[in-house]
Parts: structure tokens; sequence; C-alpha cells
């Protein structure tokens, strides 16, 4: 958004690199400005095209697992490109396209199984006090999978992270003398499953073991919100800039998801999180993070889950350093009851240009359904604007 702080967003969208602790974000920002010959200020003119480029190169390789075949080397690429259109100052349409990996790796794998798919598609409207918006986008639900640090950290988070969403939603700016910045947001949604979630490049079928992403989502596949009907629903209160505790920041979430045609179950989760940046000394700042998130019927299964995650980030001038761990319990019900308590701690570091490269390194041990692994990275990341 133009004129609201970050925690007012929406539609929610992925981070630019930073110096970790998601202070530049993927914002739509000014594209093109002339000079007022009368006044000598700065002023817009319309239409306008802008938008942002993102790119993230992973090299991970697993050193040490229970399971031997999952001791593989895996380099892929994360990359986003973000346009505006902006109609008027308060109307604007935009739309992000991805391309990522969308299959698990069966071995060794440099490069492979990415697929490239439009991720969102919107017309918003937005003014001082509000914004409305409608199309293909992710609802506001949790600030963890943004907020978690590099490279680890929000690997279990973004189970939950709702995307790819069609339908209708709204931000309320709430900001009481004295208290800070909050917005209170909403949608109505069901899961893309028109033609607009096809994909090219890699196109993997539906139901096969090693499918993050289908070529193309359909009613008849399933899965909670996938009704083509607007009967899932999530909502969120954000909160910055107070000023009797600067630096802290909370979200507060709820969510509903209609069962689909293959579930037995309709969904509801509920998320809440704090993230305090504490500054220790010029260009010294530390940064504890903590969401908790809890679903009944996740999935739309006879299943709970409930994910603990805690990180603190350290940052100096261009470094960073920062450890995380996140605890995720999935108990299953039902004829097979079963529970899975499974864990990750990781640690990385980074320097981050100024012209706006970042480089990481990382180490992580995590536990997923018994079998405990290590794995060691590296990345880059590289955005900019235009």
């Amino acid at each position: 958004m133009r004129r609201f702080s970050g925690i007012l967003r929406q539609p929610e969208v992925a981070p630019v690199p930073d110096r970790q602790g998601g202070k530049m974000r993927w914002g739509l920002v000014v594209a093109a400005a002339v000079v007022s010959s009368q006044s000598g200020a700065l002023a817009q003119t319309y239409p306008l095209i802008k938008g942002e480029f993102q790119t993230r190169i992973q090299s991970d390789y697993t050193v040490r697992s229970k399971d031997k075949s999952q001791e593989i080397s895996d380099t892929f690429t994360k990359t986003e490109f973000g346009v505006e259109l902006g109609l008027t100052e308060e109307f604007s349409v935009r739309s992000k396209f991805k391309l990522e990996p969308v299959k698990a790796p069966d071995g060794d794998r440099f490069f492979g199984d990415h697929g490239l798919w439009l991720d969102e598609l919107l017309v918003q409207y937005e003014n001082d006090s509000f914004s409305l918006f409608a199309g293909k986008f992710h609802p506001k639900f949790s600030f963890g999978y943004d907020k978690a640090p590099y490279i680890y950290g929000r690997d279990f988070v973004e189970d939950y992270e709702l995307t790819e969403k069609i339908g209708i939603g709204g931000s309320l700016k709430i900001a009481p003398e004295g208290w800070g910045e909050h917005a209170l947001t909403g949608a109505v949604y069901f899961q893309d499953s028109t033609p607009l979630s096809n994909s090219a490049l890699s196109r993997p079928r539906f139901g096969d073991p090693r499918t993050d992403r289908p070529a193309r989502l359909r009613k008849r596949d399933g899965g909670v919100s996938n009704t083509r009907t607007l009967e899932s629903f999530a909502l969120s209160l954000d909160g910055a800039d107070m000023p009797f505790a600067p630096g802290l920041e909370y979200t507060v979430g709820y969510r509903y998801q209609k069962r689909g045609e293959t579930e037995g179950f309709d969904e509801k989760g509920f998320v809440a999180g704090l993230a305090y940046a504490i500054e220790l000394a010029d260009e010294l700042t530390l940064t504890p993070m903590v969401e908790y998130a809890d679903f009944q019927k996740f999935e739309g299964a006879d299943a709970s889950a409930r994910y603990l995650t805690g990180s603190l980030l350290l940052e100096y001038g261009p470094w960073s350093a920062s450890t995380s761990y996140t605890g995720r319990r999935i108990k299953v019900r039902g004829d097979e009851p079963s529970t899975d308590d499974d864990r990750l701690f990781q640690v990385s570091a980074g320097y981050t240009f100024d012209f706006g490269l970042g480089l990481y390194v990382g180490w992580k041990n995590q536990r997923v359904a018994g079998v405990s692994s290590d794995t060691v990275g590296a990345m880059a990341i590289y955005g900019f604007k235009f």
C-alpha cells in the first residue's frame, strides 16, 4: 500500500532481500514522478506501471539422515516478478508471477522440476482509511512466514500460509492517537481451481507423491477451500508503531476453510504472534519473535495441528545472525490414530550489500515423522524495483 505502514499491506506479497527481519518488503512504490511547474512538488502521473523483481538461488546438502535416501543435494531458485498498473491514485491492477520447484526431489537435483505460474492477479482500491481488493491473492494470516529468519526458519511455518485464493477482501486502518497503527483485514475466498491455476514448464500430476503444486488444480481434486464458492474466510488484526512500545509488532488471526469434495471436515485455525525490535546500540538490533498457530480438522482431516515458532535475529549494519526453533505436533484421530512431534532448529548468518544482494549460509537439524537429518546450505537473494 502507498500510504499505510508495512503491517497494513494487503493482499500478502513476498519479502525482498532484507537485513533479514522484514524491514524491506515487496511494496509497489513510486515509479514515475514529475515536477509541478507551479509548486515544485513531486506529482505522479497516471496511468503508470511499476513493479519489482526478486530472485533467490539456494543450494542445500543433507549431510546426515537416518533415511539415507534423503542424503542429497538440491539447488533451485525461487523467483517472483510483480507488476502494478496504477490507473489513478486509488485504483490499481496488480499481478505477480512465480517460478520455483513444484515437486519434491527424489535424488540430487540441479535447477530441476521448476514451474511458472500466475500467483496473484487483482484489482485494488485504496485510500487513507481503508482498502478493497478482488481477484486472486494471498489472504492475510500470520506473519511468521514473513518474519522467521533465513535460511530455514520459515520451512515449517509455510505449512499454514494461505496462497492462491480467489475472492474479495478489505483492510481497515485503525490509528487512535497515541496508540500506534493497527489494521483489521478480512477476506472471503476459495482455492483457485480455475484456468488461472495452470502452470508452465514442469507440470506434475495431481496425486503424484512428489507433487507440491499440480500443473492444474480442479474442484474434483478436493482440498479445504476448493469449493468454487465464497465459503471460506480469514480475519487478521495487526499492529505496530506504538509509542509506548517502540519496535513491537503483533498479529492475531482466525480462519475458516470449507471442506472440499474429498474432505470430511471444515478446518478452523487460530494464530497469534509477537515481534519486538530492540535497539541495543547504534546499528545493532536484536529482534525476538514468537508465533503460535492451532488448527482443528487440519486440512479437512480428523486431525489437529499445533505450531510454535521462536526466533532471535541479531543485526549489525549489513550483517545478520539468527537462530530459530519450530515445534510441530500433528495428531491424527480416527481408525488409525497417530501423533507426529516434528521439530526444526536452525542457525544462519548473512550479509546484505547496499545494491540489494543478500548472501546467507545456514545449518538446520530437523525431525520429521521420526526421521532426523542435518542440512547445510547457502543462499543468494537479489531484488530491485522499476
